[in-house]
């Protein structure tokens, strides 16, 4: 008996063109749902909706605009605005009868959603980091706000059910009351055909610089304390006195040409290459995908993957890192650990700890069978991220939920 095709409501208060985990992430699940004959509408900004169209570029499923400066707005009146969203919601249902809403960001997204469909309309939410978690050191997190942090722990643990995309934000939900029996474990996606592709990384390399007899290690994120760039700099100055082959380090994203100084200061300049984004500038293959084809040509040039990043969500360079069979080196801070299983899938070092980080740097370097065991734990383990597993997950997801509203 053939099952039936849902209509599938996807809001969500950031999207494309901008290009992070999460507009990426979602893009992906509704081309995958898509792809297996169901019917997802994703309802975005008004911001980026505007900015999609400027690029003349049509996505294959459908786009809703929410009224405009509707996420600002939420900024300042965050108990006003979600009940103002919820409404705008409750006009869509009616309009387009979704079976299931599937909201990313838990605020503002999340906490409108289960206002509107607390009662009658199934649902399920996905946070993305920011939205849920809290680092009172680096100031990060949404929740530092007590008026944010009052209603997302109002709302969301009335919510159907929640999407953890790691252990660790599933510790975030539990923190808040959320019950485990509402929680699904879904983790983000990576598109591996396209890792899968040669790559010519002789001519890569030469393009960024980068001398192709050295070792290179490869870390990828936007510049922001929590990265732990500066970890990262600070480890390469110590591998540089203990190396026993030339190495490079290649920091990949936006504003990272920021840490020069740092680079200079530690007598890096040669060692060090910070690359800034890279994005595909011609006009060939789609402007949302990530990452650019530029860049996964990088990892795929790289020896060694390092990401030292204090605090992630899910930390979606990693499993680019495993599509490209690189071995990792991360940290044991929320997301990083649960992505490499505590250890199990890479080589895991204690946050801040420069000293370890560049004693695994410098075991990868020095050590070839190392090296080959975590190439084969990387592609092995990159298989579990493939993107029609995750979408296939959610369709388990929706079609439960759906199922028990029902009851």
């Amino acid at each position: 008996m053939q099952r039936k095709k849902l209509v599938i409501a996807l809001p969500t208060s950031t999207f494309l063109p901008a290009i992070g985990g999460v507009e990426i992430g979602l893009h992906n699940i509704a081309s995958g749902l898509l792809a297996q004959g169901h019917t997802p509408i994703v309802i975005a900004p008004a911001t980026n909706v505007r900015q999609i169209q400027e690029t003349g570029r049509r996505l294959a499923y459908k786009l809703i605009t929410m009224p405009p400066k509707t996420i600002s707005f939420t900024q300042n009146f965050p108990e006003t605005a979600t009940l103002l969203l919820a409404s705008f919601f409750r006009i869509l249902q009616w309009k387009y009868r979704f079976d299931i809403w599937h909201g990313t960001v838990g605020f503002p997204i999340g906490v409108a959603l289960a206002r509107f469909a607390e009662k009658d309309v199934p649902h399920i939410i996905r946070c993305a980091g920011e939205d849920i978690q809290v680092n009172h050191d680096l100031g990060y997190g949404m929740r530092l706000d007590p008026r944010i942090d009052q209603i997302i722990r109002k709302w969301l643990p009335r919510a159907d059910a929640l999407s953890a995309i790691t252990k660790s934000m599933a510790r975030e939900y539990d923190d808040i009351k959320i019950i485990s029996e509402k929680v699904w474990n879904i983790p983000n996606g990576v598109d591996l055909p396209r890792f899968q592709r040669p790559f010519d990384t002789v001519s890569i390399r030469k393009e960024f610089g980068i001398n192709n007899d050295a070792f290179l290690y490869l870390s990828v994120g936007r510049h922001h304390p929590k990265k732990g760039f500066s970890d990262l700099i600070s480890a390469a100055a110590l591998l540089r006195k203990k190396a026993s082959r030339p190495f490079r380090l290649a920091i990949a994203g936006k504003h990272t040409e920021t840490l020069k100084n740092q680079v200079a200061k530690q007598g890096l300049t040669e060692h060090v290459h910070l690359l800034g984004e890279i994005s595909d500038q011609d006009a060939e293959g789609s402007p949302f995908e990530a990452p650019s084809n530029k860049l996964v040509g990088l990892y795929k040039s790289a020896d060694a993957f390092v990401f030292p990043s204090h605090v992630e969500s899910f930390g979606i360079a990693i499993i680019e890192a495993m599509a490209a069979s690189l071995p990792i080196i991360t940290t044991d801070g929320p997301g990083c650990r649960d992505v490499i299983g505590q250890g199990k899938y890479g080589i895991m070092v204690p946050v801040k700890d420069h000293e370890g980080l560049a004693e695994a740097m410098n075991q990868l370097l020095s050590h070839k069978d190392l090296r080959e065991k975590y190439i084969n734990i990387s592609r092995e383990r990159a298989l579990v991220f493939a993107w029609r597993s995750i979408v296939n997950q959610y369709l388990e997801a929706y079609r439960t939920i759906i199922r028990r509203k029902a009851l």
